[in-house]
């Protein structure tokens, strides 16, 4: 299974683009409580029909995790964007994700981050959930979640509102 960037409209600093394809729910709705309660910040989660996982914003790779189950994004106007790829998927390890770029790479929205194996992820007990929130507001003052339901790659799906 290939990971093909996403075609993508021209992206803005304040909206934020589907990382895969699949159901965008809340993050209000993942079964996890540090995201469902918006610890970590503001989002949403994307229920994944197809593992390849890419750039929801335009930015500069950060950090990637060890595992590879997740990665920060930073973009314009001090946004910091965490993608999370599964959940309790840091006990996987790194097996079943494939990473595609590096800390310090910069990336365009659809830029393919991380090949997830859905089936073997799902088939050692773990959620494929791939979520995307907001670790750092920067200038923005909030998230305002645009779509819900079936998402392709590279749909806009949420914009940072300024305060």
């Amino acid at each position: 299974m290939g990971c093909a960037a996403a075609g993508a409209p021209a992206v803005s600093a304040l909206v934020l683009h589907a990382p895969c394809e699949g159901r965008c729910v809340p993050v209000s709705e993942v079964p996890d409580p540090v995201f469902a309660e918006g610890t970590l910040g503001p989002g949403f989660a994307v229920v994944p029909t197809n593992g390849c996982v890419v750039a929801p914003m335009d930015g500069t790779i950060t950090h990637i995790m060890p595992s590879r189950h997740g990665l920060i994004l930073s973009g314009r106007d001090g946004v910091g964007v965490l993608i999370h790829c599964g959940i309790d998927t840091v006990q996987l390890d790194g097996r079943h994700l494939e990473a595609f770029v590096e800390a310090g790479q910069q990336v365009d929205v659809g830029t393919p981050l991380v090949l997830m194996d859905l089936d073997a992820i799902a088939a050692e007990g773990y959620r494929t959930d791939v979520i995307v929130v907001v670790s750092e507001m920067g200038e923005m003052g909030g998230l305002e979640l645009l779509e819900t339901g079936d998402v392709e790659a590279g749909e806009v799906v949420a914009r940072l509102r300024r305060p």
